[in-house]
This record gives structure tokens, sequence and C-alpha cells, in this order.
């Protein structure tokens, strides 16, 4: 089976990316699907081949793939102007005839751009809203159609000339880029904060685990020299026993003269045998 190929349309329009933006990330472009879209129908799956389904196909029988991510971040280390580049090349490719039909849809930060739908914005309902890379999805009428796009040729657009302007689509009310700019980044902060908390209480959790073992080292530690010094106890008892055993026998003869110094000697001497406790 052949190996799956890009169409010509999306590779110049991924080189036009390059040429604009020559520092530009790419670790979120991408382009032929891996399994989580083999297990769907997806332009980044190639048509022509078994196994996995295209979003789009044409007569010939080679496995073309007509989709492509391209990473936002255009302007290394600044995301919000990266951002806004997007949106501004996102809004040139579909103010040009020659572009926008080689495209059926864009997605890009939430938003949908498509064909069906006149080429006005809409929320993109999709689990992936694509604030990390925006998505092209091709055309297959204009697979070979490899001139270069506005992405190359077009005139670079202010923030503030690009922040005020209208999505301008009905479903969206009069939301401007920069509404859209501001929703975006305030649940990119919530998202922060939630994964901050979610660390500090992991590091909680860790610590806790840590303390437990410590107390549980603790107690058995303790209930060691505790069954120790029961033996130790034991042994005592044993010994105190015998002595008064000993002393018992002693009293129990009939009276005679005693030798207190004798006595004391061998009550010494009874002990020494015996052992004391260790």
């Amino acid at each position: 089976m052949a190996s799956p190929i890009l169409t010509p349309a999306l590779v110049r329009l991924r080189t036009g990316f390059t040429v604009r933006y020559r520092r530009r990330s790419t670790a979120s472009d991408g382009w032929v699907g891996d399994l989580a879209h083999a297990s769907g129908t997806s332009g980044h799956n190639p048509d022509d081949t078994s196994g996995v389904s295209a979003e789009r196909s044409d007569a010939d029988s080679i496995p073309e793939v007509r989709a492509i991510d391209v990473d936002v971040d255009l302007i290394p280390g600044d995301r919000a102007a990266s951002r806004l580049a997007m949106y501004a090349i996102i809004r040139a490719i579909i103010s040009s005839p020659e572009d926008r039909r080689r495209l059926i849809y864009i997605i890009f930060d939430g938003l949908i751009w498509s064909a069906s739908r006149g080429w006005e914005p809409a929320t993109y309902t999709g689990s992936n809203k694509h604030r990390e890379h925006s998505h092209f999805s091709g055309h297959p009428d204009h697979d070979n159609d490899g001139r270069a796009w506005s992405v190359e040729t077009g005139d670079d657009v202010t923030p503030q000339e690009l922040i005020n302007t209208t999505l301008g689509s009905p479903a969206l009310g009069d939301r401007t880029v920069g509404d859209w700019w501001k929703a975006g980044e305030s649940a990119r902060r919530e998202a922060e904060a939630a994964k901050g908390q979610a660390g500090a209480a992991a590091t909680a959790a860790s610590n806790a685990a840590s303390a437990a073992n410590s107390a549980a080292t603790a107690a058995g530690n303790a209930a060691a020299e505790a069954a120790l010094a029961k033996d130790a106890a034991g042994q005592a008892g044993i010994v105190a026993a015998r002595v008064e055993e000993k002393v018992d026998q002693l009293l129990a003869r009939p009276p005679v003269e005693i030798d207190y110094r004798a006595l004391a000697g061998a009550l010494l001497e009874q002990v020494r045998e015996e052992g004391s406790p260790s």
C-alpha cells in the first residue's frame, strides 16, 4: 500500500506559514492522523486507504490527506500576539476567493468558519476547542492548486485593528475578536488555576502519605521496645520469685542460731547464680 501524501494545496499553505513566520513553533503542527483520528471520520485520515475513513475523497487512487494543523505560536514567547496573528490570517483567507475555495472549513480558538455557513464564524462544539493550533480542512476539487496563499502575500493587520473587528455572525451577535480573545484568556486562566490546585492537592497527599509512613514506623519501633520491656519484666519476675522461694525455705527451718553474715552471702550468691535481667 502506498504511503499517504499531503495534498499540494495544503503543503503550500503550511509552507506559507513558515515563510511568513520563520521562527514559529511547530510543536502542534500535524497532518496525517494518529490512532485517535483513525477511530472516526477525519480530514487527517488519507482517502483510498483501508481501515480509516477520510472526510472527503476524489476519483483517483492516491491516498491523500486533506487537513493540516498549524501551531498557534507564530511569534515565539508572545501567545497573545500569536493568537491575534492567527485571527488575521484566517480573516485574510476567508476574504480571498482563491484561498477559501481550496478549503471546506477552518477551526481555531473555539470557532469554526465553513463554506456551508457562508464562512461566517460559529461556536465550535467539538471537545477539542483548538486553542493550541488552527485546523485547515482542504477541498478535494483543488488538491493540486499549489499557488501561494494570502498568508504569504497579505498585508499585516495591526492588533488593535483586529481586536475591534466584529466577527459578523448572527449566531455570535456583535462580539468582536477582542471579546472572543478575552473569553479564551479567562478560560485559560481558570484551567491554569485548576492545574495549580490539583498540583497542590497532589503534594499535600504525598506529604500525608509520608507522615503516615513515619507514624507507622514509629509505632512499629514502639511495639518492639514494649515487647523487649515485657520480656525483661518477665525475667525479673522469675528471679524475684525464686529469691522469695529461697527466703521462705530458710524461714521454714527450725529456729537455730543464725549467722546473718553467712545468710547474706548465701542470698547474694543465689542472685548471682540466677542472673540479673538484661
